[in-house]
């Protein structure tokens, strides 16, 4: 179950329906995309409820044609990693679990607004501010109320508690500015995580073209999958 992130930080305009075909045919699995481009005016907690609720609704009917929790993963990118944290905060209520999940490049810090203990995303260190920018802009606008940038529901790093997260599979470029967040959730997730780096790549990198390297990542995935 695939949770795009936001086509104007990624810059994958139009490209998710042909991601989720591409993976539905190389890792042979039923792959089941949210498209939600007529939801944008929704604030982030809004959205993420109706995500929820779309996701028990999935969730039953797969139960009930035998594709048990044990083979269902979910899947993040970018801003779609926080709707993903939302989903799994929530499943607790409902006794739901999932056997795994996959973010690609997971924004999990909110730490987008100045001041942030990453040196990747201090003034003097940034590398991409145009990207900042756009996450910053992005969450600024989407959030009802000021304290929801400090929602745990929203921001994984937040959390004090990570028993309700499934095994896990973090993806992100080695030139991306948030991959210094990527790396501290999975040190904190511990032996539920493994984090791949991929070489030569940035924030958005599921657009790329680049043979090798997007054979280098499917190849991670089929490994992660096939456990």
């Amino acid at each position: 179950i695939y949770i795009h992130g936001d086509a104007k930080i990624t810059n994958c305009h139009g490209k998710y329906s042909n991601i989720s075909a591409d993976m539905a045919l190389e890792y042979n699995q039923l792959v089941i995309s949210f498209d939600y481009e007529n939801y944008n005016d929704l604030k982030l907690l809004d959205l993420y409820s109706k995500f929820y609720e779309t996701f028990k609704y999935i969730y039953l009917e797969l139960l009930e044609n035998g594709i048990t929790e044990e083979k269902i993963t979910l899947i993040g990118d970018s801003t779609g990693t926080n709707a993903v944290n939302y989903l799994l905060n929530n499943m607790v209520k409902d006794n739901i679990k999932i056997s795994k999940q996959i973010l690609f490049y997971p924004l999990v810090s909110g730490e987008y607004f100045g001041k942030s203990k990453f040196s990747s995303l201090q003034e003097e260190h940034i590398t991409d501010k145009e990207l900042l920018k756009k996450v910053s802009n992005y969450f600024s606008t989407k959030t009802k109320y000021k304290k929801d940038l400090k929602d745990e529901n929203i921001f994984a790093l937040l959390k004090k508690d990570f028993s309700n997260y499934p095994e896990t599979l973090i993806i992100c470029g080695n030139g991306d500015i948030f991959l210094e967040e990527a790396k501290k959730l999975s040190e904190l997730l511990q032996e539920k995580s493994t984090l791949v780096e991929i070489p030569f790549a940035f924030h958005g990198f599921l657009k790329n073209n680049d043979v090798d390297m997007i054979k280098d990542f499917q190849n991670k995935i089929k490994e992660f999958l096939m456990k």
